[in-house]
């Protein structure tokens, strides 16, 4: 008996893009599942620091023309691409943001903007302590 991959699970936000394997899951029907969607901020004490996703001014300007938070730009980024996020939260006015992204596209304009943070390229999860 065989299975095939349906879902693959990888860290995935806009400065760790993940675009060869969202390239290889596209090509091969393969749902890609994004953890850390909008970057982590409260890991590793990153919140407020120089590599902090949210703190980017470009999602803050999409966000205030959408009426949207720098997250809520963020999870729809992710939606757009075809890539199922699963963001973290114990507040509950976060958690119910997080749903509030349904009702706003973005333009082509603003996911090369949005695609464009990648060059920051910030791993959040060092695997080297496995090998």
């Amino acid at each position: 008996m065989t299975f095939n991959l349906c879902v693959l699970q990888v860290e995935c936000h806009a400065h760790f893009p993940q675009d060869d394997i969202w390239a290889f899951c596209r090509k091969n029907s393969i749902i890609l599942s994004a953890y850390a969607p909008i970057g982590s901020p409260a890991r590793f004490g990153s919140a407020g620091s120089p590599g902090d996703l949210l703190k980017e001014p470009q999602l803050t300007v999409i966000g205030k023309k959408h009426r949207k938070t720098p997250a809520q730009v963020l999870l729809r980024w992710l939606i757009e691409r075809d890539i199922v996020a699963l963001p973290k939260s114990t507040h509950q006015n976060r958690l119910r943001e997080n749903f509030e992204i349904f009702d706003f596209k973005l333009s082509q304009e603003e996911m090369q903007i949005i695609n464009s943070l990648q060059e920051h390229g910030r791993r959040l999860f060092d695997f080297e302590m496995y090998d």
